[in-house]
């Protein structure tokens, strides 16, 4: 997939995220634990949507494309923040 370089390098070392050095770890756990869940439930669903025999690949991928074009569009209505934030105290920056 074309986005997931473009999102993993920034969300497996932490980068752009605020959190305490001693953290660090939990911070890393966490952001694992939750890619490797998306894509199990991710792939549950579209074998859900396949069917028992697996043929509906037509299905599968209009699943697949109406998905990423919601979330194209919720990214989009995302606010931008008006001013970076200043790093919390004791808060690791890279």
């Amino acid at each position: 997939m074309i986005g997931q370089p473009l999102r993993l390098g920034h969300q497996s070392d932490g980068q752009g995220l605020r959190f305490a050095a001693e953290d660090a770890g939990a911070v890393s756990g966490l952001l694992n634990t939750a890619k490797q869940f998306g894509g199990a439930l991710g792939l549950a669903a579209l074998s859900a949507v396949a069917g028992p025999d697996g043929a509906a690949y037509g299905r599968v991928f209009a699943a697949m494309t109406l998905t990423l074009a919601v979330i194209a569009v919720l990214a989009l209505a995302l606010p931008r923040p008006r001013q970076p934030r200043a790093p919390a105290a004791g808060a690791v920056s890279r």
